[in-house]
């Protein structure tokens, strides 16, 4: 199932509410306003006004998103960061039968398999918020352009590098 064409809203928020919730997003790895969509979203699905396969879609995209988190952290502290990290995260995801199954609940088809709707935007969601339970930043090369990696026969074919470096202090060392 893919992601549904997005509503905008805008929300005012006193500024001990705004740092608070700032303050849970980085601590969780998300950036403010992915926080608060994550809050709003769990609580809409759990609400009992949305459809049944909607709420669950939901709710898979955020569990598999905590889970890649939790995992990404675990592996970086074991020392295991390195450039080619998202994919690692990813290998190491669909090799954990009860992670992989997680997964492929949420994406409607095969770890491995291309092509399936949901598959492609959660990706890009995983990879991103993969590279921020870790602190990364992307690595560049000497333009001060983000590089890709690229593989076959994994359950994603493409990602980008990471550092822990800032994109500043990687062109510049």
């Amino acid at each position: 199932m893919s992601d549904p064409k997005p509503v905008k809203l805008s929300v005012r928020l006193s500024q001990e509410v705004h740092d608070a919730l700032a303050a849970q997003a980085a601590r969780k790895g998300f950036e403010v306003g992915d926080h608060i969509r994550r809050l709003l979203e769990k609580r809409a699905a759990k609400s009992g006004h949305m459809k049944k396969p909607e709420a669950e879609r939901i709710r898979l995209h955020w569990e598999v998103v905590e889970a890649f988190q939790t995992l990404a952290r675990a592996i970086d502290a074991e020392g295991g960061f390195d450039a080619h990290f998202t994919l690692r995260v990813f290998q190491r995801a669909v090799g954990n039968p009860g992670l992989r199954d997680l997964y492929e609940r949420a994406i409607e088809g095969d770890a491995y398999a291309a092509g399936l709707p949901g598959k492609s935007p959660l990706n890009m969601y995983l990879g991103w918020y993969v590279k921020n339970a870790v602190g990364a930043h992307p690595r560049v090369d000497g333009d001060g352009k983000p590089q890709r990696g690229q593989v076959r026969g994994e359950p994603i074919q493409s990602y980008q590098l990471l550092s822990k470096l800032s994109p500043e202090r990687q062109v510049a060392d």
